[in-house]
């Protein structure tokens, strides 16, 4: 008999798939990005890998945890230009901050799914 999946992988995943439509709202709020053809790729990439992640979270895979962890503290590191960000574009800054805490959110429940209800490695 399969296991069912703990809820806080569907929980996750769809944090982080609002994380990325958010992304997608910030990117036109910050309309000056969007005038350059790099940045435009870049944004395509940033936002393709986020969907990834949700959907490698939705089937399950304990890795992935430790991954989005990773990229949080450095998104957090990161964090420092939020500053000039919401000084140029209060919508933009909002968005960035709602997103780091739903990522937050996300990895949190993702290390609170026991062992032994794992799925998949």
């Amino acid at each position: 008999m399969k296991r069912q999946k703990h809820r806080n992988y569907i929980i996750s995943s769809n944090l982080i798939f609002t994380s990325a439509i958010l992304g997608i709202i910030s990117f036109f709020f910050i309309y000056h990005l969007a005038n350059d053809s790099k940045n435009i790729l870049n944004g395509i990439f940033n936002i393709s890998f986020i969907v990834g992640l949700g959907f490698v979270v939705r089937i399950g895979k304990r890795w992935v945890k430790f991954l989005i962890l990773a990229l949080t503290i450095l998104g957090l590191y990161l964090m420092t230009t939020i500053a000039n960000t919401l000084a140029q574009n209060l919508y933009g800054g909002i968005i960035s901050i709602l997103q780091t805490v739903l990522q937050i959110v996300a990895v949190i429940l993702l290390f609170l799914i026991p062992k032994d209800s794992a799925e998949n490695e």
